[in-house]
């Protein structure tokens, strides 16, 4: 009976990592969603933002990417999205360009978008949409656009504040080749026979199209399910810095000479000429006396 017992605990255990890992109605090695995410925050409808600490591992990996081609711009908060429908759907296209590829993993990559402000919200509930998205060119096809540089999509942003954001997402990649202007899809990878009925079926398509096919910056996607919106980072340009200290200006100075000193010339002042005083007459009765007269 303890033997018993125990088989049944395996197996309610074994039952219980099966269905938590995996979407209910959705294949058996896809993930419900990550287990990073604040299960506190996933609806099952809709999607949530939820703040990441500049210490975390998240935050940190985001920030390497953006600080790479946008030194001169600070980051004022990164989040991640929840969005259990989308992720699913990520996942899902996963699994079966895996096995379009033989069993083996397909390339994937954290790249950037940059979009007007009022499409934010769109894009974090329903995915991209290259149709309301994707105005701002089309030379390597009628997809979504994906840069390597955030420095790149930096151009793609509008906001009316100096405050600006850009999207990080996973990007199923997989096998590119070369876009062109008009591409609605990946071409085919063998020529194959032209777009007719039952014809798309035998053929053999690349999964994503860039602007170089040996060293790509920017990706183009055609089908949603291969991009999942994962990093929503909003950035600011740096305040402009005045440093204060004595070491910075005085470079900036400049030696103005001394003014030669001048000696004050002496004033000489002239000494007043002393007359001598005029003897007076000589006096009659000291001459009388002189002369001794007797009275």
């Amino acid at each position: 009976m303890l033997a018993i017992g125990k088989s049944k605990a395996v197996v309610k255990l074994l039952l219980f990592f099966y269905f938590s890992r995996r979407p209910p109605n959705g294949p058996p090695n896809v993930q419900a969603f990550p287990r990073h995410w604040d299960k506190s925050q996933v609806p099952e409808i809709g999607y949530k933002k939820v703040l990441l600490q500049d210490s975390s591992t998240e935050y940190k990996e985001v920030e390497t990417l953006f600080r790479q081609t946008m030194t001169a711009f600070d980051i004022v908060k990164i989040e991640r999205i929840q969005n259990k429908c989308l992720w699913d759907q990520f996942q899902l296209q996963r699994e079966q360009m895996t096995k379009r590829n033989g069993g083996h993993n397909v390339a994937e990559r954290k790249l950037f978008h940059g979009t007007d402000s009022k499409f934010i919200n769109a894009i974090c509930c329903s995915n991209f949409d290259w149709r309301i998205c994707g105005t701002h060119g089309t030379s390597y096809g009628n997809g979504s656009y994906f840069a390597r540089d955030a420095s790149y999509s930096h151009n793609f942003t509008r906001n009316a504040s100096t405050v600006r954001s850009m999207f990080v997402s996973r990007v199923l990649v997989g096998h590119h080749t070369l876009g062109a202007a008009g591409d609605v899809r990946p071409p085919s990878k063998d020529g194959g026979e032209p777009l007719s009925s039952g014809a798309l079926s035998r053929r053999t398509f690349y999964d994503s199209c860039a602007n170089n096919i040996r060293s790509p910056s920017i990706f183009v996607v055609f089908d949603r399910p291969q991009i999942y919106p994962e990093f929503l980072l909003t950035y600011k340009e740096k305040a402009a810095v005045v440093d204060h200290s004595w070491e910075s200006w005085s470079g900036l100075l400049v030696a103005v000479p001394a003014a030669p000193v001048v000696k004050p010339t002496p004033v000489v002042i002239p000494t007043p000429l002393t007359t001598a005083p005029t003897p007076p007459p000589p006096s009659v009765c000291g001459l009388e006396s002189g002369l001794g007269v007797w009275f």
